[in-house]
C-alpha cells in the first residue's frame, strides 16, 4: 500500500511487527525512535513550506499518515525540516524500548514520557509509544489523567488501560499489549528519578 498498491498485505499476513492503532488501511508502524522521545518532549519541528518556516507538533508532522495510507508524515515534495525545538523545561523524562535482539535499534515497542513531578505527583504529563501505530501515538485521556495523580503502580495501570484500550490486535501482533503495558509502567515509573 505504500509503494501506491490497493492492499495492505500485513492486514492478512505477516503482521508480527505491525501496527495496533492506526487510522486508515495501512497498518506499517512509525520507527522513529527520536519522534517519540520528541512527542513526550513537546517539540516543535520548523518545516520550509514555501518561503516561510511553519512551525509543526509531532504530531503534525505525523498526522498525515494517520489520515492516507500511503504518506508517512505530513510533508509535502518540497518541504524541508529546518530544525527541532524542545522546549526548556523543569520537566523529567525517560525513555524505552523493548527490542527483538540486543543488537538491533528499532524497537518492537518503545515508550516515551515526560512531566513535571513534585513529589510523587504529575503535571504537564505526555506518554507517546512508537512502534506500534503509523504515528507516535498517545492519548489524550491518558494524558488528562495523569494530571495530579500520584505515580504508583494503579496510576501507571490505569494509564495503561486508557492507551491501549482501542488496541486492533492482528493475528501476530498482539504480543505487543503486555510489553507496552509494561514500558508504560517502567517508563512513567523512571520519572521518580
Amino acid at each position: 500500500m505504500k509503494k501506491g498498491g490497493d492492499l495492505c498485505y500485513a492486514r492478512h499476513g505477516e503482521n508480527r511487527y505491525h501496527s495496533l492503532f492506526t487510522g486508515n488501511t495501512c497498518i506499517s508502524p512509525v520507527v522513529s525512535n527520536l519522534a517519540i522521545a520528541f512527542g513526550a518532549l513537546d517539540a516543535t519541528v520548523i518545516v520550509q513550506k514555501g518561503d516561510k518556516p511553519q512551525p509543526m507538533s509531532i504530531a503534525e508532522l505525523y498526522l498525515e499518515a494517520w489520515r492516507n495510507p500511503t504518506a508517512h508524515n505530513s510533508l509535502e515534495q518540497g518541504d524541508l525540516i529546518l530544525k527541532v525545538e524542545v522546549p526548556v523545561q523543569q520537566r523529567q523524562s525517560a525513555y524505552l524500548q523493548m527490542s527483538a535482539k540486543s543488537d538491533f535499534d528499532w524497537a518492537l515497542v518503545s515508550c516515551a514520557a515526560a512531566a513535571k513531578v513534585d513529589g510523587n505527583k504529575l503535571s504537564q504529563a505526555r506518554v507517546v509509544m512508537g512502534a506500534v501505530s503509523n504515528v507516535p501515538y498517545q492519548v489524550e485521556d491518558a494524558n488528562k489523567f495523569l494530571e495530579g495523580k500520584v505515580l504508583d503502580e494503579e496510576t501507571t495501570s490505569k494509564a495503561a488501560d486508557l492507551i491501549l484500550e482501542k488496541a486492533h490486535i492482528q493475528t501476530s501482533n498482539g504480543y505487543k499489549i503486555p510489553i507496552a503495558r509494561a514500558l508504560i509502567h517502567r517508563t512513567l515509573m523512571k520519572l521518580k528519578a
